[in-house]
């Protein structure tokens, strides 16, 4: 803790706080507030009684505290842009269980009212963090598969947690550099899976699912993420001093690095009013402020009766401005505020130091930067201006409310706010679940397994979306392909009836046949003649193709009658007789080259030797030849 002179900083507090000040009455508004009045977002005219059909982008973040239930309904309008919608405030009875269908009935009915039809919200709820541990550890540079193992072992090693009995989960900050090694650093944090599930059967049961749970210092941290509180780029520091126990929870950069615990809260400061009043032994020395040495003011307390916990708890609650004065009927009301704040000084000084020896091993240990801010809120607002004064001076570090509902900050717009700073400051919780998303906040009811298990189906989809878009694609470039060909038919036919439109007389299918029968006739008649003149034919072209050397004894025809319809034409057959002059030797080879000849004419094929004689025919030696021949079909047409 920061060197001070104890009884000069205390004195100058009291100087600070003494006086006679009134006290701000709570305006009727804050009266319906805490009987259960929900806030809505105003109107013109009128005050909404119904909720916007449209939810998209809507989250209501819930917190349930000893005696109330704090709702906070937020839409996020644009990428890091939300806009605050409604807050109520409505009490519990501490002493209903929350497991019995009345309660069921209850929450249902709060958010109906509040939220609108179930499913059209994300609803995000408070868990306490008493039993959540959390760890902030180093891990080494691994691949992203064996992070996970990484994660599990290095806080197996540290924290011993039955599986069976806790959920695991952690948050990658980023890489670190420590001595030379790159490594990463996460957070890591068990809960117990009883409560979790004990949270997600009350609202289950009511017909409104939780879209997540989480706690205290991730809520803040949402509100550090967001934007939504200043300080997100910076070290900044938040404590909540609770009923029974404080947290101080410290920020890098909009993450969190360390979240401690202290055994110490409002019951203490209650428990020493409660002991100072009774037992009657303070007494209160105040220097004057201008005044260089102590003016001694007694101040015994005798009370006829002595006072319980809910008495000396309304004597603390007057240090808040927002509080009401007591009564001459109330115990306390002799007492001043300074002499308040001398009973409790001792348990809020040690309650400072755990908060400055938290700061010290922040940055002693685990290597990180100095707070520069500490932002304080509690159950009893009693943290005035002279009061967060006193704290700077003890820790020399600028403090101030962690007031997420303050008139004026960014994202309130028109919405109607409680005017009362500890109405306001007990909301910061609830409004930083009402930031939560799975994508900045660490969720008890989505680990790090379910998350890989929806990486692994996204991964997937994706895929099949991909190959998807592959084959939409293929059919999109089918589909202009065949469109081009379409159109290059097209233009190739609007090209064919621009040419047959030069053609005089336009071509039909009645002149098409008509030229086809003349055609018929004319091959007909063609035919005709071919038959008629075929023997001609074949004299004329025997008589060019035989030589002077052989002649032709005999010419036999069988030519045969015309075919009918339908059936085959008959072969055409001649037989030729002859004789063959020349040298003896050379007969049978002028023979050959003759028939080669008449077979290599169109009019004649299958050309056979029937019979070959040598004969002496006027004192010379003749060849005799009988051969046999075939009309070809062509001659026949």
């Amino acid at each position: 803790m920061a060197k001070r002179d104890d009884i000069s900083s205390t004195q100058r507090l009291l100087d600070l706080i003494r006086g006679d000040r009134p006290v701000k009455e709570r305006p009727a508004q804050d009266a319906d507030i805490g009987s259960g009045t929900i806030i809505p977002q105003k109107e013109r005219g009128a005050v909404l009684k119904n909720i916007w059909p449209s939810r998209k982008g809507i989250t209501v973040g819930i917190d349930f505290a000893y005696t109330n239930l704090r709702l906070v309904k937020i839409k996020q309008t644009a990428e890091s842009q939300w806009k605050l919608l409604a807050c109520a405030n409505v009490p519990l009875d501490p002493d209903q269980p929350r497991e019995g269908p009345e309660f069921s009935r209850f929450l249902k009915k709060t958010l109906s009212d509040f939220a609108g039809p179930s499913g059209k919200t994300d609803i995000w709820c408070l868990m306490s963090s008493a039993q959540i541990e959390i760890r902030h550890i180093r891990i080494p540079k691994v691949p992203k598969k064996q992070v996970a193992n990484a994660v599990y072992w290095t806080y197996k090693r540290e924290v011993e947690f039955d599986e069976n009995e806790n959920i695991l989960d952690f948050e990658i900050i980023g890489d670190i550099l420590e001595d030379g090694v790159q490594k990463l650093a996460a957070t890591v944090y068990t809960a117990p899976k009883q409560e979790i599930k004990r949270l997600k059967d009350l609202f289950s049961r009511s017909g409104f699912p939780l879209s997540g749970i989480s706690i205290g210092p991730f809520a803040y941290q949402n509100l550090l993420r967001t934007g939504w509180m200043e300080g997100g780029d910076k070290t900044v520091a938040s404590l909540y001093v609770g009923r029974n126990w404080s947290r101080i929870d410290i920020f890098s950069s909009g993450n969190l690095v360390l979240a401690r615990g202290i055994k110490a809260g409002m019951n203490s400061m209650v428990e020493s009013i409660l002991e100072a009043v009774n037992e009657g032994r303070n007494e209160i020395s105040i220097e004057m402020a201008g005044e260089g040495s102590a003016a001694p003011v007694p101040a015994v307390i005798e009370p006829e009766e002595p006072i319980d916990m809910t008495q000396a708890r309304r004597i603390l609650s007057i240090l808040s401005p927002d509080s009401k004065p007591l009564t001459d009927a109330e115990p306390g009301f002799y007492l001043k505020h300074d002499e308040i704040f001398r009973m409790i000084l001792p348990a809020f000084d040690r309650l400072i130091r755990q908060v400055d020896r938290s700061f010290e091993y922040c940055v002693l240990n685990l290597k990180s930067d100095r707070v520069e801010r500490l932002f304080v809120a509690g159950q009893i607002h009693i943290f005035t201006r002279p009061v967060l004064d006193y704290i700077h001076e003890q820790i020399g570090i600028p403090c101030d409310i962690n007031d997420p509902l303050k008139p004026g900050a960014q994202f309130l717009d028109d919405a109607l706010i409680p005017d009362s700073v500890s109405e306001r400051i007990a909301f910061g919780p609830a409004v930083g679940m009402a930031l939560a998303s799975r994508s900045r906040t660490p969720d008890l009811t989505f680990t790090y397994r379910e998350k890989d298990e929806q990486e692994t189906v996204t991964r997937i989809n994706r895929s099949i979306f991909v190959v998807f878009l592959i084959i939409i694609a293929l059919c999109a470039g089918v589909f202009y392909w065949q469109d081009q060909q379409i159109g290059e038919k097209k233009a190739r036919v609007i090209a064919l009836d621009q040419k047959l439109e030069t053609y005089n007389p336009r071509l039909s299918q009645e002149l098409i046949l008509q030229l086809a029968g003349k055609v018929n006739k004319k091959s007909r008649e063609i035919k005709a003649y071919g038959q008629k003149y075929l023997v001609l034919a074949i004299l004329n072209e025997l008589s060019q193709m035989t030589p002077s050397h052989i002649r032709l004894l005999n010419f036999t025809a069988y030519l045969g009658a015309n075919p009918k319809a339908g059936k085959k034409s008959p072969k055409k057959t001649i037989l030729l007789e002859g004789i063959v002059y020349g040298e003896p030797g050379k007969l049978d080879n002028a023979l050959a080259t003759y028939l080669m000849k008449l077979d290599a004419s169109p009019l004649f094929s299958d050309i056979s030797v029937n019979k070959t004689t040598v004969e002496d025919l006027e004192d010379k030696k003749v060849l005799h030849f009988w051969t046999r021949l075939h009309v070809t079909s062509l001659a026949g047409k």
